[in-house]
């Protein structure tokens, strides 16, 4: 594969990661904000969102430096805890980074 080729994969990847934190800050304002406060879920939902939020802001910083092994390898880990459509974005992003580094 050609070294163009690979830096257009990982602008792809880095695509991925920037808009899967952006969703996973997205969605975590909006649960800490507006969510549904029932008192047996409020622990629960308050405490995945601010996860989410955190996620979300680690994938900001990370998808300039999604070339470098270890930052792929963080947000993969960080993408499947996180869940939903923003940690499967990141979660996807980090992987096709990954490959593209040892293709």
């Amino acid at each position: 594969m050609s070294k163009m080729a690979k830096m257009e994969v990982k602008g792809v990847a880095r695509i991925l990661v920037l808009v899967g934190g952006l969703l996973l800050i997205l969605f975590g304002l909006f649960t800490v904000l507006g969510g549904s406060f029932e008192s047996r879920y409020l622990g629960i939902s308050i405490s995945g969102s601010i996860f989410g939020i955190g996620v979300g802001i680690v994938a900001l910083y990370g998808h300039s430096r999604i070339g470098e092994v270890i930052w792929a390898v963080i947000l993969l880990v960080l993408g499947y805890f996180a869940g939903g459509i923003g940690g499967l974005l990141v979660l996807l992003g980090s992987l096709v980074a990954l490959i593209m580094h040892f293709v």
